[in-house]
């Protein structure tokens, strides 16, 4: 019991740290996007032939020394490339344009290559569209909840149907922060898996709680 107790209140000591840390990493430097997120320049090179992204991307670093670049086969036949960074000076772009020329023969001027400015997306317009969904489904299963397991006290149910979904994202969300990952495409699918499995976990807890309540009744009356 003892052991039990020290394990628990270690785990909610680590918890509570990965919170107060996460909350104020974020406060200062926000969460760190990826390229698919924050302000971008995307410039579009017609190639016309096969070519390998890695190569193209090896001729970006070589002239912007930049690490953080996305490279994308286009068109149907993919035979154009899309280059986005978070931005590309105009003689960057023009020496770019001369290697490629170089290693596939082509002979592009600046003038043929289409640039695109993109704005920065908000996170909240990112979650917008999960929130209505997933409040509806605390809702039901929330009531769902109170029903299922009305023998339990009810505070105690809606804080572990509500409050743990909540906290573990929170914790997730922390973690983002503290290790400085950066939020690409993945993001929020994660999160949405780690909701599915939490609420599956409290259930589960939940019932077999219910089972083992009904088991002592019944040995009570059996005595």
């Amino acid at each position: 019991m003892k052991e039990g107790k020290k394990m628990k209140r270690t785990i909610q000591a680590i918890i509570t740290f990965i919170l107060i840390a996460g909350i104020l990493i974020l406060a200062i430097l926000g969460l760190n996007v990826s390229l698919d997120y924050c302000a971008n320049e995307q410039i579009e090179i017609y190639i016309g032939k096969d070519f390998e992204n890695e190569d193209i991307r090896n001729i970006v670093k070589e002239v912007t020394g930049n690490e953080w670049v996305m490279i994308q086969k286009v068109e149907l036949y993919e035979d154009m490339v899309s280059i986005t960074a978070r931005d590309f000076s105009d003689e960057q772009i023009e020496q770019i344009n001369q290697k490629i020329n170089e290693k596939y023969e082509l002979e592009n001027t600046v003038e043929d290559i289409t640039i695109t400015q993109n704005a920065k997306i908000r996170g909240r317009d990112l979650i917008k569209p999960y929130i209505l969904p997933i409040v509806i489904t605390m809702i039901i299963l929330a009531i769902y909840a109170l029903i299922r397991f009305r023998k339990n006290k009810k505070w105690k149910v809606l804080l572990k149907v509500v409050g743990c979904p909540i906290l573990v994202e929170a914790v997730f969300l922390s973690l983002l922060g503290i290790t400085r990952l950066p939020i690409t495409r993945f993001v929020l699918p994660v999160a949405m898996l780690l909701f599915v499995v939490t609420i599956f976990v409290v259930f589960t807890r939940l019932e077999n709680q219910r089972e083992q309540k009904e088991m002592k009744e019944k040995q009570k009356k059996n005595k």
